[in-house]
């Protein structure tokens, strides 16, 4: 019986459901990064030097047209300077995983980083992005 496990078509069928699986995360990363890009342009455009209660409606605005789980604005000390999320972020299962600094430290310096997490039973695509924006804190 354990024989029929190794046998050519079952590892032809789980090879075939991996690279399903491993393009399916590329094709959702791509699609994320490329999101990240028109979040950043329309985030450009606003006034952020505002309270979090005044950026916070447009950040879930952008969220929601996104589909994204999260938009977050960190600031150079890694303190969270306004953030829209899905109301399940409260709940334990889906929470985020911690920030990531090194991921941060690159978004400060410049430079998009793309980071696979994974927190409890929850897998998530994370974009570290810097903003340009001339009127942000």
């Amino acid at each position: 019986a354990m024989a029929a496990w190794f046998s050519s078509p079952i590892e032809l069928a789980k090879e075939g459901a991996l690279t399903v699986a491993r393009r399916h995360f590329v094709y959702l990363q791509e699609s994320l990064e490329r999101e990240t890009v028109r979040v950043q342009a329309s985030l450009s455009t606003l006034p952020l030097s505002g309270s979090k209660e005044e950026i916070e409606p447009a950040l879930e605005q952008l969220r929601n047209q996104a589909s994204l789980f999260s938009i977050k604005l960190y600031s150079s000390s890694s303190e969270i300077l306004a953030e829209a999320a899905n109301a399940t972020s409260l709940i334990e299962p889906f929470r985020e995983p911690p920030l990531n600094q090194s991921a941060l430290a690159s978004a400060l310096r410049g430079e998009a980083v793309t980071v696979p997490d994974l927190e409890n039973s929850g897998k998530f695509i994370r974009v570290y992005a810097p903003l340009k924006n001339e009127r942000a804190r």
